[in-house]
């Protein structure tokens, strides 16, 4: 890389920042550190200057990070040659599932913070982690609701 190719970088940066809310000096690195300042581009070592490649979710984003795709959820490793940014997310989408017609979230793998507990009389007890009482609250009022039409003791 040439001097005059991290000036030509640098502005683009510029350029791409320019009515988000990215700070143009959180969109570039050295050795792998964001500086929160702007570039001096007098380093001889230049292969240590890494900037942003895009700014995805009013965060900049740089060759290496992880993102997701919004069609399948699969991480993807970020590339030189870019992405069509509408496709991806820094976030993995929620999982759902239907019942009876209702689109429920799904349990999460961590086993911390929110969770429902079910209990079978055979002595089998399931817990679910859930992200939220929220979501605890929807997919307990789905199954309450789906075993109270069963049993004709509908609200």
């Amino acid at each position: 890389m040439k001097k005059s190719d991290l000036h030509r970088e640098w502005a683009r940066v510029l350029d791409m920042c320019e009515g988000t809310k990215v700070s143009h000096n959180d969109c570039w690195k050295w050795e792998g550190v964001i500086q929160h300042d702007e570039p001096c581009l007098t380093n001889k070592r230049m292969s240590a200057y890494q900037f942003a490649v895009s700014i995805l979710e009013d965060k900049p984003v740089f060759v290496g990070d992880k993102v997701y795709s919004k069609f399948d959820g699969m991480e993807l490793r970020v590339y030189p040659s870019g992405f069509d940014w509408d496709t991806v997310s820094w976030n993995p989408p929620k999982k759902t599932f239907m019942l009876n017609g209702d689109e429920l979230p799904c349990p999460i793998k961590a086993e911390e913070g929110w969770f429902i507990d079910i209990k079978a009389g055979s002595g089998r007890d399931e817990r679910f982690y859930f992200e939220s009482h929220i979501e605890i609250d929807k997919v307990a009022d789905a199954i309450i609701k789906l075993l109270k039409e069963s049993t004709g003791n509908g609200e």
